[in-house]
């Protein structure tokens, strides 16, 4: 008997159906295709993608120092530049909350819930419960370069033992840094910080629901709200807003 001209196959029984079997559409990691418009540096960093405007800027982000490591929250309220790992990407010590304020300032806000200062020696603080003049950063945006300013007209940079200080008083190559966000920045941006406020009144009860207790009564100031007016102005709402609280006495943070 010749078994040439038998196909070869499995054993098919009797009333068995045939189940084609489909072939997966899904790629490989290794055929993953980049986002358009991220480069390879914005691939290396997760794509956290490099902002060069303010505008851009986005509610959460990283800061990459000069020598291309992170800037880190620890536990002491000190700040500290780590390498990046490409692996995981960034930790959550190293993801911060940005606060537009004004036409280019910032407010940073680290993971443990705090605002990161300057301190009187230019040494960056993240212990303040509220924003003040010490909270707040100048963003430079220049030539696709971008570098930050303290409330002591320092510029960020990273000392010899890896400390993030706001202690130079030039904006050289050390103290260009980048902030890097999940999305890539659109041309249509919507308007966001004190510029996007306009409701004031609305605004200064919502930062009062939020820092006091209802047990107790809401305290709202009932100081004339055309100084809110020009604090917007100014910039400085957070401030001004900070102040009249204050005075009241009226929440933890105001005592």
């Amino acid at each position: 008997m010749s078994y040439k001209h038998v196909k070869s196959g499995k054993l098919k029984l009797k009333g068995e159906v045939d189940v084609k079997k489909k072939k997966s559409k899904k790629r490989k990691s290794s055929e993953v295709q980049p986002v358009f418009g991220a480069d390879a540096k914005d691939m290396r960093h997760g794509c956290w993608y490099k902002i060069n405007t303010y505008e851009g800027i986005q509610e959460h982000g990283i800061i990459e120092l000069h020598s291309g490591g992170y800037m880190q929250a620890e536990d002491s309220g000190k700040f500290t530049m780590v390498e990046v790992d490409e692996a995981n990407g960034p930790d959550p010590p190293q993801i911060f909350t940005l606060v537009k304020v004004s036409d280019n300032k910032i407010a940073i806000k680290t993971g443990f819930g705090r605002y990161v200062s300057c301190g009187t020696t230019g040494e960056l603080i993240g212990r303040a419960e509220a924003m003040g003049p010490r909270e707040l950063w100048e963003t430079v945006f220049e030539n696709d370069k971008m570098a930050l300013c303290g409330c002591n007209h320092r510029f960020v940079t990273v000392s010899s033992d890896n400390k993030v200080m706001a202690t130079s008083e030039t904006a050289k190559e050390k103290e260009m840094i980048k902030i890097r966000c999940t999305h890539m920045p659109s041309k249509k941006m919507k308007l966001d910080g004190e510029e996007a406020i306009t409701d004031l009144e609305a605004f200064e009860l919502n930062a009062v629901k939020k820092f006091q207790s209802f047990q107790q009564g809401l305290k709202v100031s009932k100081e004339d709200k055309r100084v809110l007016d020009n604090a917007k102005e100014t910039g400085s709402l957070h401030e001004a807003l900070l102040d009249r609280r204050e005075k009241m006495k009226a929440d933890r943070y105001c005592k």
